[in-house]
């Protein structure tokens, strides 16, 4: 069986009507295509994104890898500052200004391991872009400097 990732793309490819979470509004994505969004929820089931902003849970063996999830940026950011104090949506965790956040793969890790996964991520630019779209701008934390020396 495939192991799927946050970000890989994947097709719906069958549906069991036997299996206890299954639910008719699940026919009309067989055979579309979304994103892989949690893979921790409900023991095995993905929670996959579609087009259409709808998000719902499938089984692996459900699901056909379309395409694997390019390896985003990797670094540290600093909040350099904020229009507001929260994101203006409330799908997305508050950040804090003056705070460094490690970013893998694309994804800013949150406290608590909490995540903001841009959907464009491969570059620092792509971060970047996605933060200020929220009111929020960084720059690249390379680490401390005490008279030259790091």
């Amino acid at each position: 069986m495939e192991k799927f990732e946050i970000g890989d793309k994947v097709k719906v490819v069958k549906l069991d009507v036997t299996e206890p979470d299954y639910v008719s509004d699940l026919n009309q994505y067989l055979g579309c295509t979304g994103i892989v969004r949690d893979t921790q929820f409900f023991g095995s089931e993905l929670l996959v994104k579609f087009d259409d902003g709808n998000s719902w849970y499938f089984y692996p063996d459900w699901l056909e890898l379309v395409e694997k999830k390019k390896k985003g940026w990797t670094g540290r950011i600093v909040v350099a500052g904020r229009l507001y104090d929260n994101f203006p949506s409330c799908e997305e965790p508050p950040v804090e200004t003056g705070k460094v956040y490690r970013v893998i793969n694309g994804q800013i890790i949150l406290d608590h391991g909490k995540r903001i996964i841009p959907k464009n991520n491969e570059t620092f630019d792509d971060i970047c872009r996605y933060m200020s779209g929220h009111q929020v701008s960084i720059i690249e934390f390379k680490g401390f400097c005490i008279n030259g020396k790091e």
